[in-house]
């Protein structure tokens, strides 16, 4: 196993002996901070080969641990991280000494250079598991936000693994692979999928920041290339990302750099067929063939619930008879739930059957323990239906709009308006407002470069495409200044928050 860190300036690169050694010291000097066992710790900032030291710490020692993100000035998400950390009551809050300087909390504030510093080179003097307890390791995570304000979750030690091992075969992964991420660590994919699931497997990892990776994408097939990934997992919105930006000679450039990929996770929110097909097949293709594997998961079940195996094409279904919406009905599988696990889709107490949409429950060892022994198992709040063993997420039930006799997702009509090229990939929201009556339908764009000054004739078709296509009369389209559409850190959209900021104006 070795972790390489990425940055326009080089990388920092460590073996397996060397991250054991330092994660083990790292480990003792937060004992040492704290001054006994069982500590809470809060890391806040950018991913880096810090944090993913501190998360080997915490699985050695035993520590609860939380990630957090970036700080930002902004007085609302400075308001929203310090209600993180009163939910959390961490012990110590780890971070860079500049961004936590001025919280307010009852935690003890450690900079995380003043922890580095002298360099993390030897095993500690009070010995390497002086103290250490690696069962009480806890894994608290926050809930996407997606439909409303993010709550933490406990991940035990027993359910971390569980998840870990029946990714292992599933994927039919080993020491022999290669993760690559540039996906946040205070999201479930960011940390489970990749600094967590290669110490379990052994295997190499390559990490970059998000904010680094986003501002060079001139630098990724250079990075790519190096690296010689069998694994990358990405929400929708980092394929969308990684498809649309790399153009031109830069797309062969990063199709190859691509060609050692074996499993290319897809998954958060429900799998665009379309991006999926863009992906495997045509001249557009930047995946080899049989690599793409869709996958369901949520932080409330560690990660994973189920996934497709890799080596097959993705399986996409007709769900026209599955619902009342029109247009493009077509959902992509999202595999088998994963060994430990089980799913069922229900409607209240009642069980359905193959192609009837209802809420997934889920079962199984990997669930947090807010969840294990809840009889009904975690009622997930998105809607799916099975075909055969497989699941097919067709998305969250607080979102559903049902307005002027017709019932679709919100991104049915948010990809509709995506292909028009008339607004920023990634940048419209739907949602539906009920009160007062009658309930109306909305749509907030952020426009393309070049159609600003064309407000009116681009409502006018995005009425019309989403009308004739889905037949849903949107009653309000709103252009929104670029950047002002919120999302959570994995790229989803917060149509929850979209519809209250909407309210507010």
């Amino acid at each position: 196993m070795t972790v390489t860190f990425l940055s326009p300036q080089g990388q920092v690169a460590w073996s397996r002996e060397q991250i054991e050694e330092m994660s083990s010291e790292l480990a003792s000097r937060l004992m040492a901070c704290h001054g006994e066992g069982g500590c809470r710790i809060a890391v806040i900032g950018d991913t880096s080969s810090a944090s993913a030291l501190l998360a080997r710490a915490a699985l050695v020692a035993g520590f609860q641990i939380t990630f957090l993100g970036m700080v930002g000035r902004a007085p609302a998400m400075m308001a929203s991280l310090r209600e993180r950390l009163d939910q959390l009551r961490p012990d110590i809050v780890v971070g860079p000494g500049l961004e936590i300087r001025d919280l307010a909390t009852g935690a003890q504030r450690v900079a995380i250079e003043d922890l580095l510093d002298p360099p993390l080179r030897r095993r500690s003097r009070r010995g390497a598991c002086d103290g250490f307890e690696p069962a009480r390791f806890r894994l608290v995570q926050f809930t996407s936000g997606t439909t409303g304000e993010p709550r933490p979750v406990t991940i035990s030690r027993d359910a971390l693994e569980s998840n870990l091992e029946s990714l292992r075969r599933r994927f039919r992964a080993s020491a022999d692979d290669s993760i690559f991420s540039w996906l946040p660590l205070n999201h479930d994919m960011g940390l489970v999928g990749t600094v967590l699931l290669s110490d379990h497997l052994s295997c190499r990892l390559t990490l970059c920041s998000p904010r680094t990776f986003l501002a060079h994408p001139g630098m990724w097939e250079r990075w790519i290339t190096a690296a010689r990934p069998t694994s990358i997992p990405a929400p929708n919105s980092g394929w969308s990302l990684l498809s649309h930006r790399a153009g031109g000679r830069d797309r062969s450039a990063v199709r190859h750099a691509l060609e050692s990929l074996r499993v290319a996770i897809i998954g958060a929110e429900p799998i665009d067929p379309v991006l999926c097909e863009r992906l495997v097949t045509g001249p557009a293709r930047l995946l080899p063939p049989g690599s793409l594997v869709p996958a369901y998961g949520l932080a409330e079940a560690t990660l994973a619930v189920s996934a497709e195996p890799p080596g097959n094409p993705p399986v996409i279904v007709d769900a026209a008879g599955t619902d009342e919406s029109g247009g493009d009905a077509r959902v992509v599988s999202t595999g088998m739930p994963l060994d430990g696990l089980s799913v069922s889709i229900r409607d209240g107490d009642r069980e359905l059957g193959d192609r009837e949409i209802g809420e997934i429950t889920v079962h199984g060892s990997s669930l947090a323990d807010e969840y294990r022994d809840e009889p009904g198992g975690l009622a997930t709040g998105d809607e799916g239906f099975t075909v055969g063993s497989r699941l097919f997420v067709t998305g969250r039930r607080k979102d559903l709009i049902k307005v002027h006799g017709r019932r679709v997702f919100p991104h049915e009509i948010e990809r509709l308006a995506e292909s028009s090229g008339l607004v920023r990939r990634g940048r419209t929201v739907a949602f539906s407002l009920s009160s007062p009556p009658p309930e109306r339908s909305v749509l907030l764009i952020e426009p393309a470069k070049g159609t600003r000054s064309q407000h009116r004739e681009m409502e006018d078709h995005l009425r019309r495409l989403v009308l004739e296509s889905l037949g849903v009369r949107l009653d309000i389209i709103s252009v929104v200044e670029p950047g002002s559409i919120p999302k959570t850190t994995s790229g989803k959209l917060k149509r929850n928050d979209a519809r209250s900021i909407f309210l507010s104006a």
